[in-house]
């Protein structure tokens, strides 16, 4: 295997892999967003039952 070849191969597979680091950090985020949302209806439902 040319020396070409070897990197343009270690170049896609970095590729790869960045894709799918890419993909869990959208996944993260989108579970903290999801966390975050929640924490605020908690306050809210906080707030409502203190102002009883």
């Amino acid at each position: 295997m040319s020396l070409t070849t070897e990197v343009t191969k270690a170049i896609s597979e970095v590729s790869e892999i960045a894709e799918e680091a890419n993909t869990k950090i959208e996944e993260v985020s989108s579970t903290m967003n999801e966390i975050y949302e929640g924490a605020e209806n908690v306050a809210a439902a906080v707030d409502q039952f203190k102002e009883k």
